[in-house]
């Protein structure tokens, strides 16, 4: 009998989270689908997903709730949409600290530590979101692009990084390339990365039509 309690409170936790987390699923994978939830939805989402971690927490969960979070702050406004940047952030950090090998998770809060004017933590996290997956393909757009923002900024193994980045996505992505080579202030940046291409594979603005 004392056994079978013992394995029950061992268990119960991760059972509770998991209950919670489960009520989170269908507004975590509309938000990857781009079909994004209204409001209401998104709350209760974060909450579930906030008692999760209360029971449990879970670098991946943690990092779901931090989606979440910058969703419902993209509807939102003023002071509002500034709590949940913030909390967004600290969700993140959170999932990172249990879960360091999340390039989805470092890309965002590059973002939001961006968005918040800390321009040399944004540089660390690209850093590591580009080390910890240096191919992911629905991150390859943003993260050429805010890499191009903070191009000033980059140490020379996240320049390089991001080079070879480019020049991977030239081969597998071209249209990518073409609509960021749109940018003036991308063109000399795009030429240095990928300048020592195959000459069949050089860049030109034309390519991806």
């Amino acid at each position: 009998m004392a056994a079978a309690s013992a394995t029950l409170a061992l268990a119960l936790p991760r059972l509770m989270a998991s209950v919670a987390a489960l009520q989170a699923r269908d507004a975590v994978r509309a938000v990857h689908a781009g079909a994004v939830p209204d409001a209401p939805a998104l709350a209760a989402a974060t909450e579930a997903l906030a008692r999760a971690a209360a029971w449990v927490p879970e670098g991946e969960r943690e990092a779901e709730r931090g989606l979440l979070l910058l969703q419902r702050a993209l509807l939102a406004e003023g002071p509002e949409q500034d709590a949940l940047l913030a909390a967004a952030e600290a969700a993140e950090q959170s999932a990172l600290t249990l879960a360091p090998v999340q390039p989805s998770s470092w890309n965002r809060l590059a973002l939001l530590r961006e968005h918040r004017g800390d321009l040399a933590g944004a540089v660390a996290a690209l850093r590591l979101s580009l080390l910890t997956g240096g191919f992911v393909p629905a991150l390859t757009e943003p993260r050429i692009r805010l890499g191009l923002r903070l191009q000033a900024l980059l140490d020379d193994e996240t320049t390089e990084l991001l080079k070879h980045l480019l020049r991977r996505a030239w081969v597998t992505e071209p249209g990518i390339i073409r609509a960021i080579a749109a940018d003036p202030a991308a063109g000399a940046f795009l030429h240095a990365a990928l300048d020592g291409v195959a000459p069949q594979e050089a860049w030109r603005p034309d390519r991806g039509r």
